[in-house]
């Protein structure tokens, strides 16, 4: 009989002893905060539950999520590049790694990189930012982004509609001098 355990650990402990046997662990530690975790050792990847780091247990690939469509992506540790098989974005991947207690140095944006595409609502805060400022000129500008969002939480989706359209062109635009960015510099 199992005593002072929670009920989710006497349902694990009694599954395990239906399969036959217990469910052999692992133990790793995390390359950039140095937490120690523990996983099941069939694990394909592993999330890190202080920095939220994908890991490998194998160490022979990483991963990371997609900048087109969030689809986590396995990534072999020689590769430099990667295109995502579901949205077709390149990506450059960084495998340096900060060593312990030191803060990795902000890298330097190129300036020829493409500009990051807008969604809806930066759309139109771009749009109405200079007529809030206008109709309301004693605003400090937290607060016009404060009147903004409740401007845009109050439209209906038809008002929405042309934003959307714009953003969506926007990402259009990203995506292709994102594809032309990399076949430039790889």
């Amino acid at each position: 009989k199992i005593v002072g355990r929670s009920m989710a650990a006497k349902r694990r402990a009694k599954s395990e002893r239906k399969r036959g046997g217990t469910m052999s662990m692992s133990t790793t530690v995390c390359d950039s905060c140095k937490t120690k975790l523990r996983y099941p050792s069939k694990a394909i990847y592993i999330q890190c539950v202080r920095c939220e780091k994908a890991i490998s247990p194998d160490k022979q690939s990483h991963y990371a999520n997609c900048i087109g469509c969030k689809e986590l992506l396995q990534i072999p540790v020689t590769m430099k590049c990667i295109t995502c098989p579901k949205c077709e974005t390149a990506m450059n991947v960084s495998t340096s790694e900060p060593s312990a207690g030191e803060r990795p140095a902000k890298r330097k944006r190129d300036p020829g990189a493409p500009r990051q595409a807008s969604n809806a609502y930066m759309v139109f805060c771009k749009a109405q930012r200079a007529r809030v400022k206008r109709e309301r000129p004693d605003l400090p500008f937290g607060k016009i982004g404060a009147q903004l969002g409740l401007m845009w939480r109050a439209m209906s989706a038809e008002e929405k509609m042309p934003y959307e359209a714009k953003a969506a062109k926007d990402r259009e635009r990203f995506r292709k001098e994102t594809d032309e960015y990399y076949r430039r510099n790889v």
